[in-house]
């Protein structure tokens, strides 16, 4: 597969046209990746489209390519949002990242009680950065979504609108493979919450029912927040494939 690059001026129904890429995306193919001109290169919006081309001009730095054909991807179903209280340092672009490859459609940083860490503006704009990378790196053509932080009541709100939600919770019944593929035969959108280290509270337990999100028993170990997120992500992908 050819270096990939986000472009969001492609038009999906344009055919023999050229584009330019910004100038983050030109410093990425011309002074990370060193391309050149003739270099073959994928390009996509973000939001399902992809086009195949080649550079034909790297002019002042900035890249243009001529675009040979162009293709649409789906989304994929069921819309997954994963809500999930954010770990500490680099742990969280790693998240981040690990989620966008998974096919993760939405992350909302969650606020929990028990959260330790603050999110501010540029945490989400690295967390927008690594799932960038994940894009580039494993192919999807849309771009996996940065939600604003939602506590754990207005999460549950949200998902409480959903087709299927599940809270994870060690203490909460086990879904066996077949029974969580059967549950989600006809799921449109699923809402998964993960709390902190620390676990939920009782409250935003409470919050979360109040809402008619159950809750999901992924393992009977007590698992890291990036070990959570992944795998239960990992399940629903592999349950509806």
């Amino acid at each position: 597969m050819p270096p990939r690059f986000l472009c969001h001026a492609l038009d999906p129904t344009a055919r023999d046209t050229r584009v330019q890429l910004d100038a983050n995306e030109s410093h990425h193919a011309l002074r990370v990746l060193r391309l050149d001109v003739g270099a073959a290169l994928e390009l996509f919006d973000g939001a399902g489209h992809t086009a195949q081309g080649h550079i034909v001009d790297r002019t002042g730095g900035q890249v243009t390519c001529q675009i040979q054909s162009t293709a649409t991807q789906p989304p994929s179903r069921p819309h997954l949002t994963v809500a999930v209280a954010l770990p500490k340092g680099s742990r969280a672009e790693d998240l981040s990242n690990q989620l966008a490859q998974l096919g993760v459609d939405t992350l909302v940083p969650l606020i929990c009680a028990f959260g330790v860490v603050k999110i501010k503006p540029n945490k989400i704009e690295r967390l927008e950065r690594a799932a960038l990378a994940a894009a580039k790196q494993c192919g999807r053509a849309h771009l996996m979504q940065i939600h604003e932080p939602l506590n754990v009541a207005q999460a549950a709100e949200h998902a409480g609108a959903a087709t299927h939600a599940r809270l994870l919770d060690p203490d909460a019944p086990a879904w066996s493979p077949a029974a969580l593929a059967a549950d989600l035969t006809h799921a449109q959108n699923l809402w998964l919450l993960v709390g902190p280290e620390g676990g939920f509270s009782d409250e935003e337990r409470d919050q979360a029912r109040a809402h008619s999100v159950q809750g999901w028993r992924l393992s009977p170990q007590i698992l890291r927040i990036e070990t959570a997120a992944t795998a239960a992500a990992a399940v629903v992908r592999h349950a509806v494939m």
